[in-house]
């Protein structure tokens, strides 16, 4: 006859990297009319296809909804580098754009919103998510805070756009 030995059950260990998410909410009033405040967002973004490492794809329109793009991302160590997929996944002009980023192990989905304030002012407010593979105990907020200056130094050049149209 066989018997069974009786074994204690040991729980897996944690995983070491976790799928993690990452908000972001950021502001800014700017001093111009939404309609120039968004010819100005267009033109910033037309002035980013034209940097080294960015290509268009073939067939894709260059601007609007579903605009398609590859940017080749920064070397990294060991002399790596990401590629990029950028995509206008949704729009309403002169309102809101929301972009989708695809790049190594993080997406990244940003919304622009543009909405009118007294005094023929605009408010423009970005609404971004990023996931991305992070070790499990890793503290967001650096990260966070990081994101958050990368959207307010966007939302200042889009302004420095705005005030010189």
């Amino acid at each position: 006859m066989f018997g069974a030995r009786r074994h204690d059950v040991v729980d897996p260990p944690a995983p070491l990297f976790v799928f993690r998410r990452i908000e972001v909410r950021a502001a800014l009033v700017i001093p111009r009319p939404r309609a120039v405040v968004w010819e100005a967002f267009d033109a910033q973004a037309v002035d980013d296809h034209g940097g080294s490492g960015h290509f268009d794809i073939v067939g894709a329109p260059e601007a609007g909804l579903g605009a398609k793009s590859l940017r080749i991302g920064p070397p990294m160590p060991l002399g790596l580098r990401v590629i990029m997929h950028t995509e206008v996944i949704a729009e309403e002009p002169g309102f809101w754009r929301t972009t989708q980023m695809i790049g190594g192990i993080a997406e990244q989905t940003e919304t622009l919103m543009l909405a009118d304030v007294e005094d023929g002012r605009t408010r423009a407010t970005v609404n971004s998510l990023m996931s991305r593979m992070m070790p499990s105990d890793q503290d967001l907020e650096p990260a966070r805070v990081v994101l958050h200056g990368l959207a307010m130094t966007w939302l200042e050049r889009i302004s420095r756009f705005a005030e010189e149209a």
